[in-house]
């Protein structure tokens, strides 16, 4: 099995937080704090600079590299809050990198999307931005993604496209939403959306969920949470979701997750089939999105305010943050060259004691969906 990152081979993509400031203040998302409803002690209101992506993605590493392509979007933050996010835009599609940009669409004003639109259609790359789109009005789309706004969404997507950007609508299945997923895909073709994309899975299982081109009919037995956020100013507000079997499954492969735990298989890592890395607005640099998820709970496992505490096991690899996994400080080859990808690299070969938690669940257990038992779940609703 080839290793994570070669000797002297360079990956081809990079998946980039720009930033971990955002204007929305969605409940179950990673950045809000269930404690205090604010933001989550991961977050640091930082920026990663552009002279720094110029610097580590300059046209040598390009060349040596053969880098194709750079996704915009992170754990906390929205790359539109970004205040240099066109200049950064403008670096990779002049350097004929492709760009995928995930965004709530609720910032800039819409000559900023024309602009970013014209700046893409003028550059033969494959480049797309989605838009976080979920529902078919202001009222349902707000109920989970607070602060944002349905119309100044559209408009800002209108201009993008109009100025010939690629566009995706990205529809997170809630069960407040689920009755109007035809209307919104019917919304996304007649507006010039490329495609339609619905989000089932982390937050809620839909009583239909639409798979393979058809409906597949479930039970409609949720599993009911309650988050707190706070508004603009500062006063907590109580939000009740319905949430689904699938994050159900997940909290019951997790309560089976254990310093015993083997894996007897290869873990498919998407990483490697994608030939990229992740950076997060500090600067450091993790082989994904999950990783650093999980290595920033570790970081901050002792705070009162963590509620997802991560699991420290034996084999489980140290990461330094340090300057010596950071890209203010280190080249990208440098940092990819030590010891610790090394040692999350080994513990993806078949019969590694303990991989961790985001290799086991979002690259195993979701690739190998039988490999506990199924159960259902009773119904229980947040109010």
């Amino acid at each position: 099995m080839a290793a994570l990152y070669g000797d002297s081979r360079l990956p081809s993509s990079a998946h980039l937080e720009l930033t971990d400031r955002c204007n929305a203040g969605c409940p179950l998302c990673s950045r809000t704090s269930r404690a205090t409803g604010g933001a989550s002690v991961f977050v640091k209101n930082v920026d990663l600079s552009l002279e720094i992506i110029r610097r580590r993605f300059c046209a040598e590493f390009i060349r040596r590299s053969q880098f194709k392509y750079v996704h915009l979007c992170g754990n906390y933050g929205d790359p539109l809050v970004h205040p240099q996010l066109f200049e950064i835009v403008e670096h990779f599609a002049t350097s004929g990198v492709g760009l995928g940009i995930a965004t709530n669409g609720s910032v800039r004003k819409p000559r900023f999307w024309k602009r970013l639109g014209t700046l893409l259609a003028a550059h033969d790359i494959k480049s797309k931005i989605t838009f976080g789109i979920d529902g078919v009005d202001h009222q349902t789309h707000e109920t989970y993604r607070k602060f944002t706004h349905f119309e100044k969404i559209l408009e800002n997507a209108q201009a993008f496209i109009r100025a010939g950007g690629v566009a995706r609508w990205q529809f997170i299945v809630f069960d407040h939403n689920e009755h109007q997923i035809d209307r919104a895909r019917e919304m996304a073709a007649s507006l010039g959306f490329q495609s339609f994309k619905l989000q089932v899975g982390n937050r809620i299982r839909p009583k239909k969920q639409i798979a393979s081109g058809g409906d597949e009919a479930v039970s409609d037995k949720g599993y009911g949470v309650s988050a707190t956020i706070q508004d603009r100013k500062g006063r907590r507000m109580d939000y009740g979701i319905r949430l689904g079997d699938r994050l159900a499954e997940a909290t019951r492969k997790a309560h089976q997750y254990s310093p015993d735990t083997i894996v007897e298989d290869v873990i498919p890592c998407k990483v490697k089939a994608e030939d990229s890395f992740f950076v997060s607005a500090e600067g450091f640099v993790f082989p994904c999105c999950w990783t650093a998820l999980h290595y920033n709970r570790l970081r901050h496992a002792h705070h009162p305010n963590v509620e997802e505490t991560a699991l420290w096991t034996a084999t489980t690899p140290r990461y330094a943050w340090s300057e010596g996994t950071n890209v203010y400080h280190r080249t990208i080859g440098e940092i990819l060259k030590s010891g610790f990808f090394a040692d999350i690299d080994r513990l993806l070969q078949p019969g590694r004691k303990v991989p961790i938690w985001p290799c086991y669940k979002t690259c195993y257990l979701n690739a190998n969906k039988n490999v506990l038992p199924q159960r259902q779940q009773g119904s229980a609703r947040a109010g």
